[in-house]
């Protein structure tokens, strides 16, 4: 693709806090909805469909519980600095020389 709606803009600060603080409370309402729809399913048991009384809210749970992960996965991208922050190299040498090689790559 060629022209401007080819260029990636990237996510101002604002805009990348307001999306990592949505996918951290998400997580918790996932993580949360998806064990209790779970535990209600099957109780005490093992969690595989032989045991569960409502299949559908197993799923349902098992579900919630990947959006979870997808969840904490997407706030793990997101949290990695795409270049070294002048103040980083203040705080902890060590860190900000490690965190700017593994960007490098």
């Amino acid at each position: 693709m060629s022209g401007p709606s080819a260029t990636q803009v990237p996510l101002s600060l604002k805009t990348t806090r307001r999306i990592v603080g949505a996918l951290f409370l998400s997580a918790f309402i996932l993580y949360g909805g998806g064990t209790s729809l779970v535990v209600s399913s099957v109780g005490d048991e093992t969690a595989v469909p032989a045991n569960a009384d409502s299949l559908a809210q197993l799923c349902a749970g098992s579900a919630l519980l990947l959006l979870n992960s997808a969840a904490l996965v997407l706030l793990g991208v997101l949290a990695v600095p795409r270049r070294t922050h002048p103040t980083m190299l203040q705080v902890n040498p060590a860190v900000a020389s490690s965190t700017q090689l593994s960007c490098s790559r």
